[in-house]
């Protein structure tokens, strides 16, 4: 099976607003760890770059829409 890789992005503002309200997350970073990561950055990928500023389920919308178009275009290729 073909590796697709996705990349959610979004903005510092939106990243540390819900690293602060999460509750009961088995994750324990927090704003200090997003702020890490964001001046490290991320390198080069070539994974899909999806904006992940909206709601869970447009997130999951747009990531299904390129998984979707990734793979058929991987198929017939």
């Amino acid at each position: 099976m073909p590796f697709v890789g996705l990349w959610l992005n979004a903005p510092e503002a939106t990243l540390l607003e819900r690293v602060r309200d999460r509750r009961g997350d088995a994750s324990d970073a927090g704003p200090a760890v997003v702020q890490e990561q964001l001046a490290r950055g991320s390198g080069a990928t070539d994974w899909v770059v999806i904006e992940a500023n909206g709601s869970a389920s447009d997130v999951l919308h747009l990531a299904a829409q390129q998984l979707s178009s990734r793979m058929r275009s991987m198929w017939t290729a």
